[in-house]
């Protein structure tokens, strides 16, 4: 029975080890007798998402061992599935810091984790323009299993094919300037980290969210009480309709928060967490979302027809907010938390160079640092100072 019980177990090892990736088996190198016993799946095949003329894929591959043993990733090779080209190389601490454990933090390095645990790699990939992304990807996770020195295994997940579809493109959700893109697309930003699950499925909705805040020429989004919605300058400010579009789901009357890091004018639900917000769908499959309103600011209801352009409310401070801003989004469902997100684009948009003068603050102070720059067909970065244009 024991001889028959190792078998099974080895068995089992290579099944596992067989890393699954969107349904499909991808293969494992041994080299060592017993390989990892080790899942990986993306939660999404990336849309590109297009910056300034560059262009990114932005997934993530979630970890989970199975394996009594210790296991430590080494590395993550990503290659063009159709050419074995190598597109990105991560190791040390540049991995480390794309990995996050899922519970509790855990002693060491994200990257060392044990039976039954579970990591999430962000995957940050940039390439020259559109021109360049592959069609499909491979990623070779290197890893060693067991006490030190470790048994060393390379697993080569099955092709992730990348979408072709062009991204949506959009007009401004706000008018005029100084506007920060504030937790905007980037690999470490806190929405670029946010994570949700629901139905059975974990969801990264807020990808390529942004929160607008509006700055003075000192970088500060307040002049005088900062405890005082009305002192902030983005405050009641026209929130327009990005596309021609109907809106599907509307919330109203949540209070307004005092401004603070921490304290809430309501509890933090999956129902309050958006504030006072309007959802609207924009066609394709896609929804805009803006969160935090102001109660009783809402000029429509769901079912309503708008046009580009148009307002739909006045910016706010409810919900999940520590001082006025405007949270817009765009993902596959009308929903903050329960959806995925996807890339856009502004048709045109004026950005000026930047630079962070305290990184402390929160929001962090930004000031401009020369005249303003119009773009066509980007989206934004975390952190950009920007113009929309009337």
């Amino acid at each position: 029975m024991k001889l028959q019980q190792s078998m099974i177990t080895r068995m089992i090892a290579m099944l596992i080890a067989t890393a699954v990736i969107l349904g499909q088996p991808g293969t494992v190198v041994a080299m060592g007798p017993r390989p990892p016993l080790l899942t990986a799946q993306v939660v999404a095949a990336p849309d590109p998402m297009i910056a300034f003329d560059k262009a990114y894929a932005v997934y993530e591959l979630v970890l989970t061992s199975f394996d009594s043993r210790p296991i430590e990733l080494t590395s993550l090779r990503v290659t063009d599935a159709d050419n074995s080209q190598i597109v990105s190389m991560f190791s040390g601490r540049e991995l480390a810091s794309m990995v996050a454990p899922v519970g509790p933090d855990t002693e060491g390095l994200a990257t060392s984790f044990g039976t039954g645990q579970v990591r999430i790699v962000y995957l940050w990939l940039p390439f020259s323009d559109a021109n360049h992304v592959p069609r499909r990807i491979t990623h070779i996770l290197q890893c060693k299993v067991g006490p030190p020195p470790g048994e060393l295994y390379e697993i080569a997940l099955a092709p992730m094919p990348v979408e072709q579809a062009p991204p949506l493109s959009i007009g401004p959700p706000l008018r005029g300037g100084d506007w920060i893109a504030e937790g905007g697309p980037s690999n470490s930003s806190y929405h670029r980290r946010a994570r949700m699950v629901g139905n059975g499925i974990i969801y990264f909705a807020q990808r390529f969210a942004i929160d607008y805040v509006k700055i003075s020429a000192d970088g500060r989004t307040y002049s005088g009480d900062r405890k005082n919605n009305s002192n902030y300058l983005c405050y009641g400010s026209d929130v327009l309709a990005v596309a021609d579009g109907k809106v599907v789901a509307t919330k109203d009357g949540i209070p307004e928060n005092t401004p603070d890091p921490i304290a809430r004018a309501v509890d933090i639900t999956m129902e309050t967490a958006g504030g006072n917000f309007v959802a609207l769908d924009i066609g394709y499959g896609r929804y805009a979302l803006y969160g935090h309103l102001i109660p009783g600011s809402l000029k429509v209801k769901a079912g309503d027809s708008v046009k580009r352009g148009q307002v739909l409310a006045h910016l706010g401070n409810s919900g999940n907010s520590t001082e006025p801003h405007l949270h817009f989004q765009i993902a596959d469902a009308p929903s903050f938390l329960l959806a995925n997100g996807f890339p856009y684009l502004y048709d045109q948009v004026d950005v000026r160079p930047a630079s962070v003068t305290d990184a402390a603050s929160d929001p962090p102070v930004i000031q401009a640092t020369g005249p303003a720059k119009r773009y066509l067909a980007t989206m934004l970065l975390e952190n950009d100072l920007v113009d929309f244009p009337q």
